[in-house]
């Protein structure tokens, strides 16, 4: 426990607080009920902003639940629903026949769609040989 912690625990005994407030001037001891007040005021109002949410809250589940049951379905039928995801909707891609052939810096032979990036071996071919894509047509 910290030392201000155990320090707030011991003004909780009315004993001790009198014990305090007997060494203290009286306007020392008004300006800490001030302040102590404040900070009351302060955490009460934060209190009541949490209960306002919160019953906010509990409102709009209440109106939810309530057209839920307007419409014949309950909490259960939402939770247990399978919501078609968009991924299932997609078209699978067909394969492209190839249209380029070429030799890899291994010496194999590959193929090439002629989508996406050009291949390596055939760029630099391009840049350094002077070839032409209609070259590595198959």
């Amino acid at each position: 426990m910290s030392d201000s912690l155990k320090y707030f625990k011991s003004l909780n005994n009315i004993r001790t607080l009198r014990a305090i407030a007997r060494e203290m001037p009286l306007e020392s001891l008004q300006e800490i009920h001030d302040k102590f007040n404040t900070v009351v005021d302060e955490r009460r109002e934060d209190e009541n902003q949490a209960r306002a949410q919160l019953e906010a809250h509990s409102q709009k589940i209440a109106k939810y639940i309530k057209l839920l049951e307007g419409e014949g379905l309950s909490l259960d039928d939402l939770v247990t629903a399978k919501i078609p995801s968009k991924t299932q909707n997609r078209v699978k891609r067909t394969i492209k026949p190839a249209k380029y052939h070429y030799q890899d810096k291994n010496g194999e032979i590959k193929t090439w769609t002629g989508q996406g990036r050009i291949p390596d071996a055939i760029k630099k071919a391009m840049q350094q040989k002077g070839k032409k894509l209609d070259d590595f047509l198959i």
